[in-house]
């Protein structure tokens, strides 16, 4: 046999393949009609099986069985990413009636089933978000994709209840009450509140120099990182002007984009699944239902006798 097989050409291997195909295309051909015959001939236990999928799928889209899960991502002051992390996390574990005075809805608080972080990954290192990382994938010493750390994206998963603004508004609540989480913000927005003024200091001087020096050796601090080492560029006027005008933009972008201690860019938006899957799967349920049982009503007898060992 193995001398037949290490004989064998191309051609043979390919009639071989094509005789095996055909032989499985048989069978299944073979299947499907039996299953057919089976379900006509047993149609009226596969109409009991169907509509008792389409029942549970009924059952299973209403509101109150549904599970609604609703994303926001949050920006903060960069630097904050742990704080406000902890932060949440305080505000998990407070009990029932903490959360009620902070106005989430008594919905919420009975129906929520998990409460996630994920981060928001910059993975061309151009300060914009690429994607979620939900999969929690990457870690803060990977050095190809970043960790943007002015922003987090909330994952709340709750039964029976799609309006997420009560949770909303209590998260808001909650950091602006606490002055742990408001000082260090007001600190850090007084820091580029300077920051734009000495900026605007400098491209003043610039714009105004006449003739403009060629060349400066000026140390370069970026606004977002007040302990890095300065490094000495040389750039031109132009150059230098074009930088300060860049770095004013970012500072006042980040005052803008955070006047709270954690501000939502869009309000939670709801995710479930869709009324017609439910019921596509409740169907598909019933028919596989439907065929098991017609099986086991055909063969009732020989089930019986093998259960209870009767010859």
């Amino acid at each position: 046999m193995s001398q037949e097989y290490g004989n064998m050409n191309l051609f043979d291997f390919i009639r071989l393949c094509y005789k095996a195909l055909c032989r499985f295309l048989k069978w299944l051909m073979m299947v499907v009609l039996y299953t057919v015959r089976l379900c006509f001939n047993y149609w009226y236990v596969m109409l009991i099986c169907f509509a008792f999928g389409v029942a549970a799928a009924y059952f299973w889209s209403q509101p109150r069985l549904s599970r609604f899960v609703g994303r926001a991502t949050v920006v903060f002051p960069e630097g904050m990413k742990v704080t406000i992390e902890e932060g949440m996390k305080v505000f998990l574990s407070a009990d029932y009636k903490t959360k009620e005075e902070l106005g989430v809805c008594p919905e919420i608080l009975q129906g929520l089933k998990t409460f996630d972080m994920y981060n928001n990954i910059d993975a061309r290192n151009d300060s914009m978000v690429d994607y979620i990382d939900t999969k929690r994938s990457v870690n803060h010493t990977d050095s190809i994709e970043y960790i943007s750390m002015d922003r987090v994206t909330l994952s709340a998963k709750v039964l029976g209840y799609s309006d997420f603004s009560s949770l909303q508004n209590a998260l808001s609540k909650f950091f602006e009450s606490q002055e742990i989480y408001t000082r260090p913000v007001e600190n850090w927005r007084n820091h580029i509140r300077e920051r734009i003024t000495f900026l605007n200091t400098e491209i003043e001087k610039l714009q105004n120099a006449e003739p403009r020096p060629e060349t400066f050796n000026i140390p370069m601090f970026p606004c977002n990182d007040s302990h890095s080492l300065p490094s000495v560029l040389p750039l031109t006027a132009e150059e230098r002007l074009q930088n300060l005008l860049r770095e004013r933009q970012h500072c006042e972008a980040q005052l803008q984009a955070t006047p709270n201690v954690i501000n939502f860019q869009t309000p939670f938006y709801t995710e479930t699944m869709q009324r017609r899957d439910k019921f596509i799967i409740g169907a598909a349920f019933g028919i596989i239902l439907g065929i098991l049982t017609s099986l086991m009503v055909k063969y009732w007898k020989n089930i019986k006798s093998f259960l209870f060992n009767k010859q």
